[in-house]
Parts: C-alpha cells; sequence; structure tokens
C-alpha cells in the first residue's frame, strides 16, 4: 500500500516528500522523523499499525471521538477539535453573517509513535497544512515525534487564533451597525444571539484540549520517554489558555454590542415620547377651549359670531407660545 508522507532528516535544511510502501516505515523511522497525514480510512491505520508495531495506538486513534489522549507502551494516541476549511481553503467554515449555523470542529487524531507522526482527519484543518518545522533552527537541535505533534497542535491553534480574529472583525462590524441603528432594522438582537453561538462554539471546542496539552507538555516521570518521543514546547498550554481567554473576551465585546444596541433603542423610544409630550402640550390647550366652549350652557357669547374667530386664534396663539416655550426650553 502506497502512503505519503513527510520526512524530516537530520542535518538536512528542508523538509522531503516522498512515497513509500507501508512496510518500508520501520526502516525509515529508524534513521528520521517521518510526518503523514491521511484520512479516516481503517486500511491504512491497520497496515501502519502492523508496520510500526503499534496496533493498539491505531486501534485508539480509530475508535476515539472525543478530545482525549491515551498512552501505551510504545506510543500514545491523541484526539482534538480543529477548525474546519471551507473548500479545502484557509477560509474558516464557520457561518459569520448571521444564521444559526456555527463551528463545526473538526476531528483531528494523531497516532504518535518514536519517529513517526500519523494525523488523521476526513475534512482540511486550518492551520495544519501550514505547519512549518524549523529544521535550521539551532534552538530546534533534536526533533522527535513528540516535538512534531507540538509543532502540529500549535499550528492547529493558529487556525484558531485567525478565526478568532475574524470574529472579532465582525464584532466590530455589529458595534458599528448598532451605533447606526435607530429602529433595531436588520434584526441585530438576533444577530447577536447568532456571534454569541459561534463564539460558545469556538470555546466548547478548545475547552477539551487542556487535558490533551496539558498530559503532552508535562514531563514523565522518569524521562525516559521524553527522551525516545521527545515534548512539545512547554508553552503549548499558555498558548491554548491565552486562545481561551480571547474567547471569554469576544463574549464581553458582543455584552457591549448588546448593551450599546439597548442603549440605541431607549434613545429612539425616549425621542418618540418626547415628541408625544410636546405634541400633546401644544393640544393641550385648544382641547381645553373647546371643551369649555362646547358645554351645554346659554351665554350671550354664543350670539356673536365673530367670537369664533377670536377664539381660533387664541387657540393658534397658545399653540405657537407652547412651541415656542419647549423651543427655548430644549424640548426638542
Amino acid at each position: 500500500m502506497k502512503i505519503n508522507g513527510k520526512v524530516y532528516r537530520k542535518g538536512a535544511e528542508a523538509v522531503e516528500s516522498i512515497e513509500f510502501e507501508a512496510e518500508e516505515l520501520a526502516r525509515i523511522a529508524a534513521r528520521d522523523v517521518v510526518w503523514i497525514d491521511i484520512g479516516a480510512d481503517r486500511d491504512q491505520l491497520r497496515a501502519l499499525g502492523d508496520a510500526l508495531d503499534a496496533a493498539e495506538v491505531f486501534e485508539d486513534v480509530a475508535t476515539t471521538t472525543m478530545a482525549s489522549i491515551r498512552f501505551r507502551p510504545n506510543g500514545f494516541s491523541a484526539v482534538v477539535d480543529g477548525v474546519p476549511c471551507r473548500n479545502g481553503g484557509n477560509t474558516a467554515d464557520v457561518n459569520l453573517d448571521g444564521g444559526n449555523d456555527g463551528l463545526r470542529a473538526v476531528t483531528l487524531r494523531f497516532a504518535v509513535v518514536p519517529n513517526v507522526v500519523v494525523s488523521i482527519h476526513d475534512q482540511a484543518v486550518r492551520g495544519l497544512d501550514r505547519a512549518h518545522v524549523p529544521l535550521a533552527d539551532p534552538r530546534l537541535t533534536n526533533l522527535a515525534a513528540g516535538t512534531l505533534v507540538g509543532i502540529l497542535l500549535d499550528s492547529v491553534l493558529d487556525g484558531y487564533f485567525e478565526t478568532i480574529e475574524e470574529l472579532e472583525e465582525e464584532v466590530e462590524r455589529l458595534d458599528e451597525a448598532a451605533l447606526r441603528t435607530r429602529h433595531g432594522e436588520g434584526d441585530m438582537v438576533g444577530r447577536i444571539v447568532g456571534m454569541n453561538r459561534r463564539v460558545a462554539d469556538v470555546r466548547r471546542s478548545l475547552a477539551p484540549q487542556r487535558q490533551v496539552i496539558s498530559a503532552l507538555v508535562r514531563p514523565s516521570s522518569e524521562g525516559k520517554d521524553d527522551k525516545l518521543m521527545g515534548r512539545p514546547w512547554p508553552g503549548l498550554d499558555d498558548r491554548l489558555e491565552r486562545a481561551i481567554d480571547t474567547t471569554e473576551h469576544l463574549r464581553d465585546l458582543l455584552m457591549g454590542t448588546f448593551d450599546i444596541l439597548m442603549a440605541r433603542m431607549a434613545r429612539h423610544t425616549n425621542d418618540v415620547v418626547q415628541r408625544l409630550t410636546v405634541l400633546s402640550s401644544v393640544l393641550l390647550p385648544a382641547v381645553v377651549i373647546s371643551g369649555v366652549m362646547g358645554m351645554n350652557f346659554k351665554t350671550d357669547l354664543f350670539d356673536h359670531g365673530e367670537y369664533f374667530g377670536w377664539t381660533v386664534a387664541i387657540i393658534l396663539a397658545l399653540a405657537v407660545g407652547t412651541l415656542f416655550y419647549g423651543r427655548v426650553r430644549h424640548w426638542y
């Protein structure tokens, strides 16, 4: 069975992409570090497990669906969630513009044995395809499988940070829309609720990875596994926490957006009530005079038609006077 992989040769300055038979993997891994990125093909996983004498590790990685890590005497399996790419590109497959669709995280599995890292996923994972191993970096003196899986996980976190930045930009656009809106048009509340749901999806995808990354960066009790497998960069755990904290900050920003929207709507309601109050004040004298003049009583006043014009004039004068007074007092 032909398998494509990337080989990181000791002393080389660049990665080498090769194709080999599964049976040749053990011979290649005896000298160099190999990364194999494949889909969830049970036959390929079984062939790799048999070739590396690590059937238990590959069986674990094939059957586990939730974020977790499991150690075996000859390696370990780890399962995390990644941000899916839309159409295999670098754009996150997460709805930013409304609707109920949030982040549909893709399950990313790792089977790790000495000098071999196998990543398994059915959909492109944002950031994973851009994973870069700095072979020329003098600080990377001894590349091992554990170190390589840490670099791959760091690239997956890059995908999360890029997605979070896009969500932040969308929150800024929501802020601008909330500042412009007067009547809550465009279902702004629905857009804010939808965005909050998507931020929560990102956080729920990140949080379970704590146990995986913490277990990876934690040194073993005797140190033997560290020499054989290597360990990821210890700061990977802190980077995950920063990503989770950023999602919490996003939720705070969304609450601020909601407060802006409520303040704008309250201001609009206040403006409407203010106009209605001014209108009532203008019409109130006319209503009172009309009510009094319309009472059923007899007086000589009603025998003179010219008084009607004076009555209308008084009503108009009071209305104009009320408007002028309201303007001076800044009622409107």
